[in-house]
């Protein structure tokens, strides 16, 4: 196989553009060309020649020596005129390419570790801050509980002084102020359950009744009749001629409601009469 379809073989095995290639060796794209084409009269130089064949074929992992002899043994008449002078400028080119490479993978390390420091320095910032607010609640939730102890110890010392000037302790003094009160009397319920209207007849009267809002009677009143009428709250009555009528409330006779003139009168039980 030929040296320069050995290198392109290589390169695409390893899935390396020839931007890739240029980045890593610092070598331009035209004089990477010319070796994976052999055309090797396009690189100025038998020393730039070899320089640049061994920066590609270490970047490939490919064996020095061998790839620099078969290069030899198939270009001998290439350019054979090359001084001392110019490998040793070839070479120099060579080493300041390497140190570049490696001056350059240096400064990228040292950005990212510089970024690694600087993360880990924001992250223990952001916890020491959390610690911080952490530590500040607990201090008020401490003033707080302080505060309230306090307090309690005030309102027992301002409890014991008010008892002892008094000379009865405590407990005391609650029993003797508890028998002072007076007793409460139980209630009674003197309102009457049911209102009881009762008319007695003392001569002709006409009368309509309503119990509870209900139509509970209508006719004439003759004398010696009696009707009575138990409501639960309200009994509601017109009479037509009222002197001829004696009305009992809850058994009670009342005074005449009217005389010979028609009178509407409501009654309750709360009426008081």
């Amino acid at each position: 196989m030929e040296i320069g379809d050995l290198l392109r073989r290589e390169r695409e095995k390893k899935g390396l553009s020839l931007g890739d290639v240029e980045n890593a060796t610092k070598i331009r794209v035209k004089y990477i060309q010319a070796l994976e084409t052999e055309q090797f009269q396009i690189i100025p130089g038998e020393v730039y020649r070899l320089g640049f064949l061994k920066n590609y074929a270490r970047l490939l992992d490919l064996d020095l020596d061998t790839i620099v002899t078969r290069y030899k043994s198939a270009n001998k008449s290439v350019d054979h005129g090359a001084s001392h002078e110019e490998e040793q400028t070839g070479t120099r080119q060579t080493v300041a390419n390497a140190r570049r490479s490696v001056r350059d993978a240096d400064q990228s390390g040292t950005r990212q570790a510089d970024a690694d420091a600087r993360r880990h320095v924001i992250d223990w910032a952001g916890k020491i801050a959390q610690a911080g607010t952490i530590f500040k609640n607990r201090r008020l939730l401490l003033g707080v509980a302080s505060a309230v102890v306090v307090l309690l110890l005030a309102y027992a010392v301002l409890n014991i002084a008010v008892s002892r000037h008094n000379n009865v302790p405590p407990l005391q003094q609650t029993q003797k102020q508890t028998q002072k009160l007076p007793a409460v009397p139980p209630t009674v319920n003197t309102q009457p359950q049911t209102l009881e209207i009762r008319l007695v007849g003392t001569g002709h009267c006409w009368a309509e009744v309503k119990v509870d809002g209900q139509e509970a009677y209508m006719g004439t009143i003759k004398p010696g009749d009696t009707e009575t009428f138990t409501a639960q709250s309200t009994v509601w009555m017109d009479l037509g001629y009222p002197k001829s009528v004696d009305v009992y409330y809850n058994g009670a006779k009342l005074p005449p409601l009217g005389t010979t003139h028609t009178v509407t009168q409501t009654f309750t039980k709360n009426m008081g009469v």
